[in-house]
């Protein structure tokens, strides 16, 4: 008997069971501790015991333990960004849990249509090295009999990517989405070099670092001819964009290089970070331009409002594909921007997240977040352990 002959067998006997149904049961016998038989009283049963195997339950408690077994040290290691999650169930006094592997949501939703949106910036230019020309080479041979390489001009790619990433709690929700933004950089294959720097909030301002720790200045990441993209991959939320601090950092580096805030957050939550609703538009006046001297639009209450005008970027690919034009000053191409905060410009500070109360919390979520993000934290409350891999195939599955 098959699958598929067991769920007609059980739905013609009037339990409704499809397969995924089935196949949870089948999974939850294995985890069940078989509740053993009752000793009967008065009168000893005779006869031999049957074998182990063929004893009611015995099957359920060997396939549970033969997957405890297979799960062993290393199906229990942490599971890489961006892979199927791990969850480990609840086991019953001191019987260990066993991991089940769940199906994960993709961290980068149509990712292959964000690296076709990409490919206006992959434009070449005739660099300063020099490679063979092995046609010109085998002509000039032919001709003249002289052994005398040809050499011509070597084309390489116009622009070259580094990835400052916001270093702050809220950062680790978005790490997958982090990583395979960084892989589609480096697959998409249109960019020199792909470097990736952490943004430390810091008492006396807001610090970039290299992978060793050690602190990169501001002017390491200009470019006099403008070839060098600087991407802030943030959800813009930390006190350090509200204060101004980040904004002070920012304004540093736009004096001589591109730059573009890529926001995490879906569109419609921007109004509750620093980026506000990102009402403003900028456009590039030359290839390279310096965000500085970015062409601004702004909407008739944004006009003499202090701040920092910096263009911001959905990872979405329609905002992609039009950031992308802008930035290779294709024709009248705008993109999104926003109006930043800077010191002193009087941006909105909220109450430090540690001098709140659990009730304080709970209020201003409740005052800010919408039905289905009260609904979702409500099924988050009944999992445990709660990790990020297990929170994004919930707010997949509601």
């Amino acid at each position: 008997m098959n699958i598929g002959d067991l769920v007609r067998g059980l739905t013609a006997i009037g339990l409704d069971c499809d397969f995924p149904a089935l196949r949870d049961i089948l999974w939850l016998a294995g985890q069940v501790t078989p509740m053993p038989a009752p000793e009967p009283t008065g009168v000893k049963a005779r006869g031999r015991r049957r074998p182990a195997a063929s004893r009611p339950g015995a099957l359920a408690a060997a396939s549970g333990q033969a997957s405890r077994s297979a799960a062993g040290p290393a199906a229990r290691a942490s599971v890489e960004e961006g892979q199927p999650a791990l969850y480990a169930g609840a086991g019953s006094g001191s019987r260990p849990g066993s991991l089940v592997r769940l199906r994960g949501r993709p961290a980068l939703p149509g990712a292959l249509a964000v690296e076709r949106a990409l490919r206006p910036l992959a434009r070449r230019r005739a660099g300063d090295s020099v490679e063979l020309d092995e046609s010109a080479t085998a002509a000039f041979i032919a001709e003249t009999g002289g052994r005398l390489p040809v050499w011509r001009p070597a084309f390489e790619r116009w622009f070259d990517v580094v990835l400052a990433i916001d270093e702050v709690p809220s950062m680790v929700a978005w790490r997958p989405l982090v990583v395979e933004f960084e892989r589609v950089l480096r697959r998409q294959g249109g960019f020199r070099d792909v470097r990736v720097l952490r943004l430390e909030s810091r008492e006396s301002g807001v610090f970039a670092t290299g992978p060793g720790g050690k602190t990169v200045p501001t002017r390491d990441l200009h470019d006099r001819h403008g070839r060098r993209l600087v991407l802030v991959l943030s959800d813009c939320t930390s006190s350090a964009w509200r204060r101004g601090a980040m904004g002070a950092w920012l304004q540093s580096v736009t004096r001589h290089a591109p730059l573009t805030i890529v926001q995490l957050l879906p569109q419609a939550l921007w109004p509750n970070t620093a980026t506000g609703f990102a009402e403003l538009r900028v456009k590039a006046p030359r290839l390279g331009c310096a965000a500085s001297q970015l062409e601004a639009w702004k909407p008739s209450w944004a006009v003499g409002e202090p701040g920092l005008v910096l263009p911001v970027l959905a990872l979405a690919p329609s905002a992609v594909a039009r950031w992308a034009r802008m930035m290779n000053a294709a024709g009248n191409a705008w993109s999104t921007a926003a109006l930043l905060p800077l010191p002193g410009s009087g941006g909105h500070v909220r109450e430090e997240e540690g001098a709140l109360s659990a009730g304080r919390r709970a209020a201003l979520f409740r005052a800010s977040a919408t039905p289905d993000a009260q609904r979702l934290a409500a099924f988050f409350c009944a999992v445990k352990p709660l990790t990020p891999p297990v929170m994004r195939v919930i707010q997949e599955a509601v």
